[in-house]
């Protein structure tokens, strides 16, 4: 009966705190020979200090990249999925498939969206100028559609609703800057599977249907 009752509260932590997090965070231990800290410390607190982790190396890491090659691969929406990366790793909106297809959607649909709505207009972002009509219909066009075509080809990723409106609200609206954005995608989802395989946490890169079907 204890052990039911203990597997029930360690299934519960593991939802608050992330199944993706407490995983990485025990096999990293592991890998370092400090198994003992999981039951010595507060789960929590080492928990809490492997998404400090997480999110610092990835993201420090493409900061570093931007810096050295003096080019925009740091961008808001990078976080979102840096986190759902280590949070959720095994979940299928997390899964490098729907990642880098969801970001592409969004940024082709709210490119395409630019061009629907302001022509061959030179497009200032929201914040460099008053805020127009184009820009509201743009917005709403374009995460509309983004939601629907990630639904319809089953690539769900939601960091990928906050690119549509990077580039719909003017901030990448020039290919070459959605192509840096690409690029910072594939980046970052390939410092994500090495960490994560690193501490023992595998999944497929690019899970065929009846996988889909079954991953969380």
């Amino acid at each position: 009966m204890n052990t039911q009752k203990d597997r029930a509260r360690q299934t519960a932590m593991m939802v608050r705190l992330g199944r993706g997090f407490r995983i990485g965070a025990i096999g990293l231990l592991h890998r370092l020979n400090l198994d003992r800290l999981i039951t010595s410390h507060s789960e929590r607190a080492v928990v809490s200090f492997y998404a400090l982790v997480c999110g610092g190396i990835s993201i420090g890491a493409m900061s570093l990249a931007a810096w050295l090659s003096q080019s925009p691969l740091i961008f808001a929406s990078l976080g979102p999925s840096a986190f759902l990366f280590f949070y959720a790793p095994k979940s299928f909106a997390a899964a490098p498939r729907s990642a880098l297809m969801g970001h592409l959607i969004g940024a082709a649909v709210a490119y395409a969206s630019l061009f629907i709505f302001f022509g061959t207009e030179d497009v200032r972002s929201v914040l460099d100028g008053p805020i127009r009509w184009q820009h509201i219909c743009t917005a709403a066009f374009s995460l509309g559609f983004t939601s629907a075509i990630m639904v319809f080809l089953d690539s769900p990723h939601p960091p990928a609703g906050s690119t549509t409106l990077l580039v719909a609200l003017g901030f990448m609206n020039t290919l070459d800057k959605i192509a840096y954005l690409m690029l910072a995608v594939v980046m970052l989802t390939g410092i994500s599977i090495l960490f994560n395989r690193l501490v023992g946490i595998r999944y497929s890169i690019w899970p065929g249907k009846r996988e889909r079907m079954t991953r969380e």
